[in-house]
């Protein structure tokens, strides 16, 4: 968050994609050799949403640590939930990681609420849930699947943002954009091809 406040938001989404770039990286860290089409995917998908996010180079030294750091945590925490779905059920994983994120977050209530009308609640109500629901089927997938093939498939996200801003806010792409989503449906189709 505190990168998106301080960089472009093409800067941000670009640096925190670099994660699952470095989930592969580390994959052999658990065990794991991820095939080389499946590197092809990865660099396929950053190229991707460098189209779409069309990132500006910011020179706020601040904000660009911040997407970094986030980058290299977040590929911590994919890699740690590909090593607990060898022990741990899905649910048991989510709901530990939604008690101590819940735990760690809670000083930011200090700050005050954003709550302000019922219509904001209910939209933070359905944050929660979406949210815990996604979590629950990509700790499911990382149970299924190599890590480096899972973390691919983040690369979708700008491409449903896409859809969701053409469909809900009448927002059309560039021809950037729609060359970055054809960038990030080709990696993941690359990725999700059984290996021969």
């Amino acid at each position: 968050f505190e990168a998106i406040a301080r960089l472009p938001l093409g800067d941000a989404v670009l640096i925190t994609y670099m994660s699952p770039l470095l989930v592969g990286v580390a994959s052999p860290l658990v065990g794991e050799r991820p095939p080389p089409r499946i590197w092809a995917a990865l660099a396929l998908g950053l190229v991707g949403v460098a189209f779409v996010a069309g990132p500006a180079a910011s020179d706020d030294l601040i904000g660009l640590g911040c997407a970094v750091v986030a980058a290299f945590c977040a590929a911590g925490a994919y890699l740690s939930v590909r090593t607990l779905t060898r022990t741990d059920s899905s649910e048991v994983i989510v709901f530990w990681f939604g008690v101590i994120g819940t735990f760690l977050a809670a000083p930011t209530l200090l700050q005050g609420t954003a709550v302000d009308s019922p219509r904001t609640a209910g939209l933070m109500v359905a944050v929660g849930l979406l949210g815990a629901i996604a979590q629950t089927l990509m700790t499911k997938a990382y149970a299924v699947a190599n890590a480096a093939q899972v973390s691919v498939v983040q690369y979708a996200t700008p491409v449903f943002a896409y859809a969701l801003g053409l469909v809900l806010l009448h927002e059309y792409p560039s021809g950037a954009g729609i060359v970055g989503t054809m960038c990030v449906a080709l990696a993941g189709f690359i990725a999700a091809r059984p290996p021969q």
